[in-house]
């Protein structure tokens, strides 16, 4: 087994992270660290375990073999490096970091170190889309010409169970709006799908819209962003997000020369429109039993990594890259103009 402790007890700890500790078998779920300690007793009560008082305390006990680090993304690279530092694999959340040097930095940490470095980029496991990666990787859609795709929620003061926290973005002490939070998993999907071919340039349209503070003052970021996107092979597609949508609007639209490949169609994986007229619902294989969107085996795939010693599923260096893009996307959301990303290989 795995002992693992969750660093940062909020909503995603407490529907997502802890849960899937908790059943998975190959997992000890050791304990709890939480800035404010009460959160993490809360934790403690439902699963058992340690609460811990400081990160000092996690990185000196010997039973602790990895950490979940699910705090603000502010803070997610200097617990990351300190967890690899004391010889602890680490699962960390989207995104990887606040910056590109900050995610940079804790890959080489992991290098160092030899530990795995995961980020939780799930959405990638979702059947849908890994009917869209087979369907792009067998050529069954031919030269894809353009693609749109989009995630969009009520937003983050709402909970899971409905209930709307009006300080919440007084509190969460975010930079970034909609495109980091939501809109980071789109960007991590298109570079996973087109994988073969970059993103090699964006351009931004961005505005606040709907989102307030306690005061009624708009909050300083966008609620709602669209970008064009452009591969290297010339490719062009629109990713949309907001934190005004009620529909939890997630479709993804591959636009082919042999057909267009719709996800999330009148509850289908994927809907299939061929060139010749015929229609086809697909349905790729189920994920492990007990998982249903938006839950994924992502601890397990953590847990294989750290068992087998294989590379991680979504790896610091993809994490990264992930950033790379959102970077470009503020930078354009300045300017105005399109914004050359900036690949690992061009620092070289």
């Amino acid at each position: 087994m795995v002992g693992i402790v969750i660093i940062g007890c909020g909503d995603v700890s407490k529907h997502r992270h802890a849960p899937l500790c908790h059943r998975n078998k190959e997992v000890e779920l050791i304990g709890f660290y939480n800035r404010t300690v009460a959160k993490a007793e809360e934790f403690q009560q439902q699963y058992g375990g340690k609460v811990y008082q400081t990160l000092t305390d996690v990185w000196a006990d010997e039973a602790v073999e990895a950490v979940i680090v699910a705090t603000n993304e502010q803070s997610h690279s200097d617990i990351s490096v300190a967890a690899l530092e004391a010889g602890k694999h680490v699962l960390c959340e989207k995104p990887m970091a606040d910056s590109v040097p900050a995610a940079r930095r804790m890959q080489k940490a992991a290098d160092r170190s030899g530990k795995k470095l995961m980020i939780i980029h799930n959405q990638r496991l979702y059947p849908g889309h890994q009917l869209l990666k087979r369907l792009i990787t067998e050529g069954t859609l031919g030269k894809i010409h353009a693609y749109r795709t989009t995630l969009a929620n009520q937003g983050q003061e709402i909970d899971e169970e409905g209930n709307a926290a009006p300080d919440f973005y007084d509190r969460i002490g975010h930079t970034n709006g909609a495109l980091a939070q939501v809109g980071i998993h789109r960007i991590d999907l298109l570079n996973y799908l087109f994988s073969e071919d970059p993103i090699v340039q964006v351009r931004t349209h961005s505005t606040t819209q709907s989102k307030t503070l306690a005061d009624g003052d708009p909050v300083p970021y966008e609620d709602y962003a669209t970008l064009q996107l452009q591969h290297r092979s010339g490719v062009q597609g629109t990713l949309l997000t907001n934190w005004f949508d009620y529909s939890n609007d997630r479709q993804t639209i591959l636009y082919g020369e042999n057909g267009t490949a719709v996800t999330y169609a009148d509850d289908h994986s994927v809907t299939l429109y061929r060139k010749n007229g015929a229609r086809e619902q697909l349905h790729y294989p189920p994920q492990a039993e007990g998982y249903a969107e938006p839950l994924t085996p992502i601890i397990e795939k953590f847990v294989e990594s750290i068992k087998q010693d294989t590379e991680p599923f979504v790896t610091g260096e993809q994490g990264t890259l992930a950033l790379r893009v959102l970077a470009a996307a503020y930078e354009s959301q300045q300017t105005q103009a399109w914004t050359r990303i900036t690949h690992e290989e061009d620092e070289r």
